[in-house]
């Protein structure tokens, strides 16, 4: 799923910076950009529960949904607009190893060698991958 996740990560990265090439404005693409991933989780969601809990917990929902996850992608957004995409993925390839660097300040959390081992293919990947763009642009 990480493989997956980083592969998705960019190509939208990717198709992201194409539409703001083309005159996209930033509200145009986050508005555009989360269709699939609706109509995915409206397929996987138990609707008994979830009238219940939306009307129970809408603030909280709007609160999480708006701190973690609008303002995240207005300002990657606005990144991908002045920056390559290759260099938005190097700057967001780093937040697998953030994450857990962050578990050492929590007590309740273990970090896993699973996760240490994951970072690091992150990291050589991405490692890699700057060592084959200097060398082609050399």
């Amino acid at each position: 799923m990480a493989i997956v996740a980083g592969l998705s990560l960019a190509l939208t990265n990717v198709l992201v910076k194409l539409l703001f090439d083309r005159g996209f404005s930033g509200r145009q693409v986050l508005a555009h950009r989360f269709y699939g991933t609706i109509i995915l989780l409206l397929g996987l969601v138990d609707y008994s529960s979830i009238v219940p809990e939306i009307s129970q917990h809408w603030f909280a929902i709007a609160a999480v949904g708006v701190s973690t996850m609008i303002v995240p992608l207005l300002l990657i957004q606005q990144g991908i607009r002045y920056v390559e995409p290759f260099t938005v993925n190097m700057v967001l390839s780093t937040a697998p190893i953030i994450t857990f660097l962050f578990q050492y300040f929590d007590s309740r959390i273990v970090p896993s060698s699973h996760t240490f081992l994951g970072n690091i293919l992150i990291t050589a990947v991405a490692v890699s991958n700057i060592y084959l763009q200097y060398r082609r642009s050399a």
